[in-house]
């Protein structure tokens, strides 16, 4: 791999880092204590996955999985067992 590629890669995983660590607390401070749908639970559920909260990440998945079950795209993880 080359060393660009490389660089690029680091870069995007800190842009990332920071973008969740800036907009996590930002979104659950807006006075919404529970997102209203199964996509917002989905969109939460990745942005724990992102910064490696699995249980956090793992609950909103299941309540999206609640919430509408025939969504495949509902079941990021409960795929991999």
């Amino acid at each position: 791999m080359a060393r660009t590629e490389v660089l690029m890669r680091l870069w995007r995983k800190a842009i990332v880092s920071i973008l969740l660590a800036l907009c996590l607390p930002a979104c659950s401070s807006q006075g919404e204590a529970e997102p209203k749908d199964a996509q917002g639970y989905l969109d939460r559920g990745n942005s724990y996955l992102q910064k490696g909260n699995w249980d956090r990440a793992i609950a909103d998945f299941d309540r999206a999985i609640e919430l509408n079950p025939n969504r495949g795209r509902s079941r990021p993880l409960h795929n991999l067992g």
